[in-house]
């Protein structure tokens, strides 16, 4: 399932980096990896977490993904000083209501920093008339040798699932998602138990003529 424009994210997580490099720019880059979301290609958004989103750390995120995030950055090329970022995520009382993140960065220690952006998910969530179930947040700092850079953000996903196919069963593999609904090869019991699993309509396709050929559901599709 991949992420499209207008999809709804269902899961969060928070992450902060720190990294020097030799341009800003490859300071940026360390401060990313630093943070673990270095393989994505993050989008930045405003700060706006869907209702009913849940925290999640295992996030299943293939590498390249459009990861959307409201994230804050700061990058400085003066050797001694310090520099932080933040963010909080305030979830409302009621899980029907969006939440809110709220980030920020700023020359000075990550306490300073972090008890900034706390405020300003609070100030965010009083301006809509929401009321506050909790604040989480992060923060990191660093001091800068030569060129640094501080990063601190809250991914959302809609999350993959992934299924172990029984080797005995790979064809099923080849199965498509089309508007919602699974079509898998006919004959494969143990593959169709586990896409059960995923509470999404499934339609058996006979493909044994089309596997003597070594073709598959894939092959078989024209798609628009």
């Amino acid at each position: 399932m991949n992420l499209n424009f207008g999809d709804i994210p269902r899961f969060f997580f928070f992450t902060k980096g720190a990294s020097e490099g030799y341009t800003p720019l490859n300071a940026f880059d360390g401060a990313l990896i630093d943070a673990g979301v270095g393989k994505f290609n993050l989008v930045k958004v405003s700060s706006i977490i869907p209702p009913r989103c849940q925290e999640k750390n295992d996030l299943i995120i293939p590498p390249g993904s459009l990861v959307p995030t409201a994230y804050a950055s700061i990058i400085s090329d003066i050797p001694g000083e310090v520099i932080s970022a933040a963010v909080a995520a305030a979830l409302p009382e009621d899980e029907e209501r969006p939440g809110l993140i709220m980030e920020y960065s700023a020359r000075g220690h990550k306490e300073e920093i972090e008890s900034i952006v706390r405020n300003m998910a609070e100030q965010g969530m009083a301006a809509r008339g929401t009321k506050i179930s909790k604040i989480k947040s992060v923060s990191v700092e660093s001091k800068v040798e030569h060129i640094g850079a501080a990063f601190a953000g809250a991914p959302e996903f809609e999350d993959y699932r992934q299924l172990k196919v029984d080797p005995a069963e790979e064809y099923a593999c080849n199965t498509l998602w089309v508007n919602s609904t699974l079509m898998t090869p006919k004959g494969f019991p143990k593959t169709r138990e586990q896409l059960e699993t995923l509470g999404l309509p499934i339609i058996e396709l006979e493909t044994s003529e089309v596997q003597k050929m070594d073709g598959g559901l894939t092959c078989m599709s024209i798609r628009f």
